[in-house]
């Protein structure tokens, strides 16, 4: 292991600072340019989408997510538990699916809400950042702990 000390050492002097904000890593990270030789012509300026066919494919991709084996399972119990108000009013089912909906929306609001705030606040933000933050990971286990005796008809 003393040969790979050296090498060790050297590439952790690369990786910059914890309580670095995204601008100040790209400061003082190396630029290597990846296309170093300029285009004979630069590339078709392309037409920006539609905003139906930006609905159409966040649809599209919704329904690809629905079908995901993580998410396939959950839809299948909010399936059981509308089954399960068959005999209620119907002004009663629209209800609960509405407020069930407009939960699920909310709560991604909230959570952009959160992100966008890091993000001006100077904290690093991206995809899958947010687990290396202890509190982040134990807040959402702490409230499926709270939602469990619930969730089997104990409270």
């Amino acid at each position: 292991m003393p040969k790979a000390q050296p090498l060790i050492e050297r590439f952790l002097a690369r990786v910059p600072a914890g309580r670095l904000t995204d601008e100040a890593i790209e400061r003082t990270a190396p630029v290597v340019a990846k296309n170093p030789v300029p285009l004979a012509e630069p590339p078709p300026a392309r037409r920006p989408l539609s905003t139906v066919a930006l609905i159409l494919l966040a649809f599209a991709g919704g329904l690809l997510l629905n079908v995901m084996p993580c998410v396939l399972p959950v839809l299948s119990i909010k399936l059981l538990g509308l089954v399960q108000q068959a005999g209620h009013a119907r002004r009663l089912i629209w209800r609960n699916a509405v407020l069930s909906a407009a939960g699920i929306i909310a709560s991604f609001l909230g959570l952009g809400v959160v992100a966008v705030a890091a993000k001006a606040g100077g904290r690093a933000v991206g995809w899958g950042i947010q687990f290396q933050n202890p509190v982040f990971c134990d807040v959402p286990g702490g409230c499926r702990f709270g939602v469990r005796p619930q969730s089997l008809g104990r409270l």
